[in-house]
């Protein structure tokens, strides 16, 4: 009769592998830590691993899982937060919250719920018991603590506000909203959305983070390869305007860049000063509410992991590439036969799909 009994090998490297996945992280878990352990785990009860070390590990399992849940929840308050603060002043007043009610309960007055369940008194009502220091507005301690705490309501309106998208346009003005800006270092000038991007072939979208996230600059290295980045972009976007170079493609280039900064200064400190070394159009810097679905499209839409990114798209909105930059790193002769390719796969048609 043969043996059921796990051989040592295998069951030495399963309780090495729990042992070192189980290790206390420098940092808060993600879910992939609690994932991966909860795999582990798995492996370990099936190759008979000491119990103690599976209870320990459970143990762990279970604080990584609190941790990931905590900070989730976290994520999801700032993101509702930040579109709130549309002046970019840490507080969320009156009018602030006036303006989320009537993007979630459109039409909404005083009274009906315009179909969301949502009314406007249940929503004044919140912000009143949400305001502990009674002075009609919402600083991030009172928000966050509030709703970190078990209030129902509270938690159902903050997912909502991160899952309503900021228009209910199609296209261009409903990814980037209807109006963009245009400008210098140091000024700059509202320009329709359709306007701006009509005639384009290719269209280049750069995602940026802000150069003041948590109130902390870039260092100077992460600056640096932010000018690099756009000067490469820059320098194919000039040459296709260049005059003197009668050798070039005809088509139209434009570029859009979404960062999380709240200012235009804040902006052209991201991208280095001087500012923008061609004339980029910005997402206005008052939209945050644009601006956070528009990041967090991203994510989904152009499975988008590295910051700063160049996302390439075709004027039907269609993804050619998320590695623009990458494509960019060529010497400049050649800058030319990059963005004649990119025109090739903007120029294929779709395929058609078999019934």
């Amino acid at each position: 009769m043969e043996s059921s009994a796990i051989p040592f090998e295998v069951k030495d490297a399963a309780t090495k592998a729990l042992k070192k996945g189980s290790q206390p992280l420098p940092s808060h878990a993600s879910r992939r830590d609690a994932e991966a352990l909860s795999a582990l785990l798995d492996k370990a009860r099936t190759c008979e691993v000491d119990q103690e070390l599976i209870g320990k590990a459970e143990r762990q399992l279970k604080s990584w899982w609190n941790q990931v849940e905590h900070h989730e929840a976290l994520d999801v308050l700032n993101q509702a937060f930040f579109r709130m603060d549309s002046d970019g002043d840490g507080f969320i007043d009156r009018d602030e919250w006036s303006s989320m009610i009537k993007r979630l309960v459109p039409g909404e007055g005083s009274g009906g719920s315009g179909g969301t369940g949502w009314t406007g008194k249940v929503l004044q009502d919140m912000f009143a018991r949400l305001d502990k220091k009674r002075d009609r507005r919402l600083d991030y301690e009172e928000f966050v603590s509030r709703l970190l705490e078990n209030d129902t309501e509270g938690h159902k309106l903050v997912k909502e506000i991160v899952l309503t998208p900021p228009s209910q346009e199609d296209g261009a003005v409903g990814l980037f909203g209807p109006l963009l800006l245009k400008g210098t270092a140091y000024k700059e000038f509202p320009i329709g959305t359709l306007e701006a991007l009509q005639d384009a072939k290719v269209i280049g979208l750069i995602f940026m983070t802000s150069s003041t996230v948590d109130k902390q600059l870039y260092p100077t290295s992460l600056l640096q390869l932010n000018k690099t980045l756009l000067q490469r972009l820059a320098q194919l976007y000039l040459d296709l305007r260049d005059p003197e170079i009668e050798e070039k493609p005809t088509e139209k280039l434009e570029v859009v860049l979404c960062s999380f900064d709240t200012t235009w200064e804040a902006f052209t400190r991201t991208v280095g000063r001087p500012g923008p070394p061609a004339p980029w159009m910005v997402m206005p810097f008052d939209s945050p509410w644009e601006r956070d679905h528009l990041w967090r499209k991203l994510r989904v839409r152009f499975k988008h992991q590295s910051d700063p990114a160049l996302v390439i798209l075709k004027p039907n909105l269609e993804v050619i590439t998320v590695k623009g930059f990458a494509d960019l790193d060529v010497p400049r002769k050649l800058l030319f036969r990059v963005f004649s390719e990119w025109v090739a796969e903007a120029s294929e048609a779709a395929p058609e799909t078999v019934p």
